[in-house]
């Protein structure tokens, strides 16, 4: 690769990786911790729901790149546990709407409460503006590869 930029996106994506890699890590040990049938997949996807308008298996899945097969196992789980429960959907006759239990609104709002200490301790390393940077090179990275 003689492009010395397209080595430093290289770069950049490989550390983006093992960031993720390494915050799930830490955040699972954190939400196991309190609750061992919890996880970040769990929770993302509690997360996905509560952000869309008509949640579906499907729109769920969309959202958070993943395949329908995959999120309808977790969703199941989830069913089963009291986080989530399966309602009609007037739009469509097999694909059920997804709603958050209050057993689940609670658990959703206590990880993101740890993600928000999280970020907050993380953030104190950082210039606002690097953190700006930063956002903005990964939006464009991310939009290049989305089109």
């Amino acid at each position: 690769m003689k492009n010395p930029s397209a080595k430093e996106v290289k770069k950049i994506l490989l550390a983006l990786n093992r960031t993720v890699e390494t915050f799930n890590k830490h955040f699972d040990n954190i939400v196991y911790k309190s609750d061992s049938k919890m996880t970040v997949s769990r929770w993302q996807l509690l997360f996905a729901v509560n952000q869309l308008k008509f949640p579906t298996i499907s729109s769920v899945a969309r959202a958070l790149k993943n395949s329908r097969q995959n999120i309808s196992v977790i969703v199941n789980g989830m069913v089963k546990d009291g986080l989530l429960v399966l309602v009609e959907n007037p739009q469509h006759k097999k694909s059920k709407i997804l709603n958050i239990t209050q057993l689940g609104f609670e658990k959703l709002e206590f990880y993101n409460n740890q993600r928000d200490t999280l970020c907050n301790h993380l953030s104190n390393e950082f210039e606002f503006r690097d953190l700006q940077n930063t956002r903005a090179v990964l939006q464009k990275l991310s939009g290049k590869l989305e089109k």
